[in-house]
């Protein structure tokens, strides 16, 4: 299998707010014994923990209590520092997919069509990306529903997003 030579530490954030997902990522991730995992139940508990810029690689869900996982993304986008995150949920709309990575949502997973987590946060972490087919296919149906609308009338940072998507999509 695909292997990370880390050498160090990274650290890991999940927001989740179901157990039994945030128990699937901590037996999964747990098998490398150089990432540290913190979870967090809610966006309000992430925004309140100090070093919450000090990460390498934030798995958020956009279902969670009060603040949602899109509101958090405008957050983060927001305060000018970086952060590297990665939709991990059980929504698809177009709408969500689409404010997610403009808000610089480095990702987008599917739960339900995620198989290999630890594989997928190694190419996360060495600076490649990964939508799962379901999303990669919105993203391509909303360009190709609208031939007219074409590529010459997606503004600069849409066409850097599908850009990436295609390359990070691509680059297994």
């Amino acid at each position: 299998g695909f292997r990370l030579q880390l050498g160090n530490m990274k650290r890991i954030a999940i927001i989740e707010d179901q157990i039994h997902f945030q128990e699937y990522a901590r037996e999964t991730l747990s098998q490398d014994k150089e990432l540290d995992l913190v979870f967090f139940f809610s966006a309000e508990e992430f925004l309140a923990y100090e070093q919450n810029d000090q990460f390498d690689l934030i798995y958020l869900d956009i279902k969670l209590k009060n603040m949602t996982g899109l509101e958090l993304l405008r957050i983060t986008t927001d305060s000018g520092k970086e952060y590297k995150i990665v939709i991990l949920s059980t929504l698809f709309s177009d709408s969500v997919i689409f404010e997610a990575l403009e808000n610089g949502a480095i990702g987008y997973l599917l739960k339900s069509e995620v198989f290999n987590l630890l594989e997928i946060t190694y190419i996360f972490l060495n600076g490649g990306s990964v939508i799962t087919p379901t999303i990669a296919f919105q993203v391509q149906r909303k360009f190709k529903k609208n031939p007219v609308l074409g590529l010459e009338k997606l503004t600069d940072r849409e066409r850097q997003i599908l850009d990436e998507l295609i390359k990070g999509y691509t680059a297994d």
